[in-house]
């Protein structure tokens, strides 16, 4: 999951990956533009967690 958050004027996506909290600027862009861009963040984490979850269970040492 990522979000938004606006602070005069600028933006930043917020989002947690692996237990650990992280943001990036995007500057002065629209809300529109900022919302676009943590749907991008979100689809990456979600697609990063399907990779994890793949790789775990392909490994000869998981306990799965």
């Amino acid at each position: 999951m990522a979000g938004v958050h606006e602070r005069n004027g600028s933006w930043r996506v917020l989002f947690n990956l692996r237990g650990k909290k992280h943001a990036f600027t995007l500057g002065r862009v629209t809300e529109a533009e900022a919302r676009s861009k943590a749907d991008q963040v979100a689809y990456l984490l979600m697609r990063i967690g399907q990779a994890w979850r793949r790789s775990r269970r392909a490994s000869p040492w998981s306990r799965t």
